[in-house]
């Protein structure tokens, strides 16, 4: 009598063990999701956040070539060149916010990892363009204040200015990116072993 009991107990104890280890997969499971949620989110509206800022200095541009345009050649160019960087680079930020909203943590996982990936490539292609057109408007904008032959002042703020959208860039493609793109597929990478067991 007391094996059948103790094989009961022991039939029970495991039965109670396995579902208590269900339960548990499935909560570190949520868990995961939710994080890989976050960080999808914080990508977004950095992303967003970007388009706006673009797109609020279009009409600044559109004043000063209504109110500034002839006067110097250089400095039409660097206007005209910069409104051109801010349309494209919009409608880019787009394209990637675009791509970034396909992930969804509750379907396929390959798929998921598939456009975390993509993002990361088109992450990988604006930091090689933005190593161009940075540079490039810079030489235009130096070009313009020569042309003007500004007061030492608006050097240095031009200067900063630089020096501050170097920082500004250098660290969202380092901190922002990077860190939450690894983040994620590191995520995707834990869900997919979970399913797989």
């Amino acid at each position: 009598m007391e094996l059948d009991e103790l094989k009961n107990t022991w039939a029970a104890l495991d039965k109670r063990l396995k579902e208590n280890n269900t339960l548990n997969e499935v909560i570190i499971l949520k868990m995961i999701q939710v994080k890989v949620e976050k960080t999808l989110n914080r990508l977004i509206f950095w992303d967003i956040f970007s388009v706006f800022i673009l797109i609020a200095v279009i009409p600044v541009i559109v004043y000063w070539l209504d109110k500034y345009s002839g006067r110097l050649l250089f400095g039409d160019i660097a206007v005209i060149y910069g409104g051109i960087i801010c349309v494209v680079s919009a409608i880019w930020y787009i394209y990637k916010i675009r791509e970034l909203i396909k992930i969804d943590v509750t379907e396929n996982i390959r798929d998921n990892i598939y456009y975390t990936n993509k993002y990361a490539v088109l992450v990988k292609r604006e930091k090689l363009i933005m190593a161009f057109v940075g540079p490039s408007i810079a030489l235009l904008c130096i070009a313009a204040y020569a042309e003007a032959k500004v007061s030492v002042s608006l050097w240095i703020l031009l200067g900063s200015m630089f020096v501050l959208a170097s920082l500004i860039t250098a660290w969202s493609y380092k901190r922002l990116y990077q860190k939450n793109i690894d983040s994620i597929l590191k995520s995707l990478g834990e869900i997919k072993e979970l399913e797989e067991e």
